[in-house]
């Protein structure tokens, strides 16, 4: 709660720091609690727990990168085991959520969005096309340089079959011109 004493907030975050670190696996529906407040309108409606969210992602990284990797990926992927998660119709919203918190939480995310830059359906190429353009333009990581062949890919989409995707593609091209 916003009202509570940022002291309180502080030694909410350590508790769970401890509970997540002590884990031996961490259960989806876990992960699904943390992570539906980093969707923006939790974002706008509760700034402090997206905050206290974004400080447990990044203490606990390492015990998390993985699981939160296969979750994003399952929503990605429609996988039955997250069929019921609230969070599967905001899932671009979460990964661009998660690059600004972290970046390096793409690691096991960004190549199955690459993926999917070569689908032959067209309208979900488009939004794959359109989040993973986000990711590589953001300033929050340098994915150019740290996945080149991945860049590569995505680069390819300037010769895309669909105009609509050309058109993302130029509009890519002027953000990673200018920075």
């Amino acid at each position: 709660r916003p009202d509570q004493p940022v002291a309180m907030h502080a030694h909410v975050l350590d508790v769970l720091t401890c509970c997540v670190e002590e884990l031996d696996t961490v259960p989806t529906a876990l992960l699904e609690t943390f992570l539906v407040f980093l969707l923006p309108a939790s974002k706008t409606d509760n700034p402090t727990s997206y905050g206290v969210v974004q400080v447990l992602l990044q203490r606990c990284f390492n015990k998390l990168q993985q699981p939160v990797g296969q979750f994003c990926c399952a929503l990605l992927e429609d996988k039955h085991s997250v069929e019921a998660s609230e969070l599967k119709d905001h899932v671009h919203a979460l990964v661009f959520e998660l690059h600004k918190t972290k970046p390096e939480l793409m690691l096991y995310i960004l190549p199955r969005l690459v993926d999917y830059l070569e689908v032959e359906d067209d309208a979900m190429r488009e939004t794959k096309v359109q989040l993973v353009r986000r990711l590589f333009g953001s300033a929050s990581g340098d994915y150019c340089a740290v996945y080149p062949q991945h860049f590569r890919k995505l680069l390819g989409r300037f010769k895309d079959r669909l105009p609509a995707i050309r058109v993302h593609m130029v509009e890519f091209g002027k953000i990673v011109l200018t920075r």
